[in-house]
């Protein structure tokens, strides 16, 4: 097997495939039905990274486009970024912890093992 064709087949191989295959078939039927198989599996690997690419694209549409959800209530925003965000961040995150502290004395510790009871006790 040292001709022409098989040189093609080998080189086209090389390419498709990522490297050479020793179990190259030696009947040309073989081969080209080899070389469908590997080229359908090409087209349908970037179909389906079309299809993931405009998913992605379309839920970035909507993200920038304002169509997503917005939390309405039990949440803080802080508008503007300076060097006293770090504090309050802060200070939020220990009234926090004191009010949590406060429902778990008045609920006798049961929040404590219970976490799943934490919206009944707002």
């Amino acid at each position: 097997s040292t001709s022409m064709w098989d040189g093609i087949y080998l080189a086209a191989q090389l390419v498709m495939a990522g490297g050479p295959d020793p179990d190259t078939p030696e009947v040309m039927g073989l081969r080209w039905v080899y070389t469908f198989c590997v080229l359908f599996g090409l087209v349908v690997f970037a179909i389906v990274v079309g299809f993931i690419t405009n998913a992605i694209e379309s839920g970035m549409e909507a993200v920038s486009s304002g169509k997503t959800k917005v939390a309405e209530a039990d949440h803080t925003l802080i508008l503007g970024w300076n060097e006293a965000t770090m504090r309050v961040v802060v200070q939020i995150s220990f009234l926090r912890r004191q009010y949590q502290m406060a429902c778990e004395a008045k609920s006798g510790g049961l929040l404590l093992w219970c976490p799943w009871l934490w919206p009944v006790w707002k």
